[in-house]
């Protein structure tokens, strides 16, 4: 990925975002993906020096709807869920995200394919690019994915943010209107 600083993200400006939470919980990351040209951009990275405060990353995301045009949130469906039900509940999209083994393989692939191949662009965030080189893959029956078992003081969570709100800019579907899902078993 090529870095290009964030003042191509504009106020206003279409994007996806994602949140994703350490299993740890000692590491959290907001970071968003631009529709109209793939660009990842961190919002927000709390990591373990931090201490990490579910009412501030609440009011971090409802500042990020009030920044951009946020045409989908996603979530794993574990991250937080309180928190994001809170969310929904004020009418922001909310949509969870499964962790399936299939699914982060898939979504690895176009990631590294978008990065090879220059369609994809990000910030020169020095917190983001230590989280990206902190992945460490493994193989399994669907492919190559992030090992999400990581070493204590090697986070991902924002590179893992990077490639699920890539993922989500590339199933956004032109005109389509912000959505709402909640964690399963509520509602």
């Amino acid at each position: 990925m090529a870095p290009q600083p964030s003042a191509t993200c504009r106020k206003g400006q279409e994007v996806v975002v994602c949140f994703a939470a350490a299993r740890q919980r000692d590491t959290v990351a907001i970071v968003g993906c631009t529709v109209d040209v793939p660009h990842v951009f961190p919002i927000r990275i709390w990591e373990a020096s931090e201490r990490v405060d579910p009412s501030e990353v609440a009011e971090e995301l409802r500042a990020v709807w009030a920044r951009y045009y946020v045409t989908d949130f996603l979530c794993s469906e574990s991250d937080w869920s309180w928190v994001l039900l809170q969310l929904a509940d004020e009418g922001l999209p909310v949509t969870k995200v499964p962790r399936s083994p299939q699914r982060l393989a898939l979504q690895w692939q176009a990631f590294f394919d978008a990065i090879t191949e220059q369609r994809l662009t990000h910030d020169p965030d020095p917190t983001l690019a230590r989280h990206a080189a902190n992945v460490s893959l493994i193989a399994g029956p669907s492919g190559l994915r992030p090992d999400l078992d990581v070493a204590e003081g090697s986070p991902v969570a924002a590179a893992l943010a990077s490639m699920i709100a890539y993922d989500g800019v590339m199933r956004v579907e032109p005109g389509e209107e912000p959505h709402i899902i909640l964690p399963s078993g509520v509602g």
